[in-house]
């Protein structure tokens, strides 16, 4: 008999490090990112009790870096 999730790799999330690979993303790679970790979070997850996970932390930090770039383009200065 298999044990569940036998096959499921449970790391630390690291929190800096994804916002670091965020913030290197092009436009079109962030929204990508941001669509594909959407979807995930629409579908109901089976997990092991006291697991928490990544997923809507990821689509959270997403979508803040999204809003930080979207701030940083209305708030340019117009070059003179």
């Amino acid at each position: 008999m298999t044990k569940p999730y036998a096959g499921v790799g449970l790391v630390e999330f690291d929190v800096e490090r994804f916002r670091a690979e965020l913030k290197a993303m092009t436009d079109a790679e962030l929204i990508e990112c941001g669509k594909s970790l959407a979807f995930i979070c629409s579908k109901p997850v089976v997990h092991p009790p006291g697991v928490i996970l990544s997923w809507p932390i990821q689509l959270d930090k997403a979508r803040a870096e999204w809003r930080r770039r979207r701030s940083d383009s209305r708030n340019a200065q117009p070059k003179r």
